[in-house]
């Protein structure tokens, strides 16, 4: 009978200490779904809003002293020789108080054969010291315009018959807030049509 009691008090315990405590373990969810994101800081920005959707432009060139890469997406010098190429500028407007890691970007394509990326060029970063005694983070403020060059390795085989190669970029990065918040990694993909070398442009 004793065993009983203990029993149903502990049990109204446990669901009273439940009660309180899941308002308070739900409210940084809340955030999520609500358009901002919770951190130590605050409330910031939603990823779109903090580093609104990358723009494209491409510039035609006639050939780039460019390296490419190998199956790691890591830049050998090996591999550095003059080819036909356009170059890919993507360009990140960064909202105030936010920026993004210089070296977690990442580019991939998929498309017409005979097309590859080169390593990309980036622009200077200014750095930012974490505190905690490690190296300091080149990050971009207010802009990111990163080149990455497109190769043409081949004759463009499989182009449209204006000769022009399609493809899809993906681009990957990541930022933060000034105030002490991390984002999670950011995947965006960029449809692309660039006229391959020496290929006539399609009447207007």
């Amino acid at each position: 009978m004793i065993m009983a009691r203990l029993l149903a008090v502990a049990f109204r315990a446990l669901t009273i200490s439940l009660s309180l405590a899941l308002p308070l373990a739900a409210a940084p969810l809340a955030g999520l779904f609500g358009g901002g994101e919770e951190g130590p800081g605050g409330t910031f920005l939603p990823p779109d809003e903090a580093f609104p959707p990358p723009e494209l432009e491409i510039r035609d060139l006639e050939s780039c002293a460019a390296t490419s890469l190998d199956h790691r997406q890591r830049p050998t010098d090996a591999h550095r020789r003059t080819l036909p190429c356009a170059a890919l500028v993507v360009r990140w407007p960064i909202a105030q108080g936010y920026a993004l890691y210089r070296d977690r970007f990442r580019f991939t394509w998929e498309g017409t054969p005979g097309v590859r990326l080169g390593a990309a060029e980036m622009p200077p970063a200014t750095h930012k010291d974490l505190g905690d005694g490690s190296e300091p983070m080149a990050v971009f403020h207010d802009e990111a315009a990163i080149t990455v060059p497109l190769l043409f390795h081949g004759p463009c085989a499989g182009a449209t018959p204006h000769r022009t190669a399609t493809g899809r970029l993906t681009v990957g990065y990541q930022g933060c807030a000034q105030a002490g918040f991390c984002y999670a990694p950011i995947t965006k993909t960029l449809p692309v049509a660039v006229p391959c070398p020496g290929a006539s442009k399609a009447p207007g």
